[in-house]
């Protein structure tokens, strides 16, 4: 007979740490709506799950930059000059406009 380990499930205290509230620091929410038994109906839980939602990682934006840099390169122009003329143009477009999503987009178009 072939004896397993016995797993133990895993509690919300596993997953706490020493930097546990640095995100409720940094957006100034106080840790009390925590303690009450409805805490996810909360305003303060509310108000930072539409924060987060509203957050775009980092890694989207320079994997969007970089996808836009190599098409520029290989599709439009192999001449420096011309290339760093079409990024200028394209950062002063993005710096008015933003980085926009598809959706966002069609509202212009």
């Amino acid at each position: 007979m072939l004896l397993r380990p016995r797993v133990r499930k895993s509690e919300l205290v596993d997953f706490v740490g020493e930097r546990s509230t640095l995100l409720f620091d940094l957006l100034k929410t106080p840790l009390d709506f925590l303690s009450k038994p409805d805490w996810n109906e909360q305003p303060e839980y509310v108000t930072l799950g539409t924060a987060l939602k509203n957050l775009s990682p980092i890694n989207d934006s320079c994997e969007q930059a970089l996808g836009l840099v190599t098409r520029l390169n290989t599709k439009i122009t192999r001449d420096e000059d011309s290339f760093q003329e079409l990024i200028q143009v394209v950062e002063a477009h993005q710096r008015k406009y933003g980085n926009k999503t598809k959706k966002d987009l069609k509202q212009f178009y």
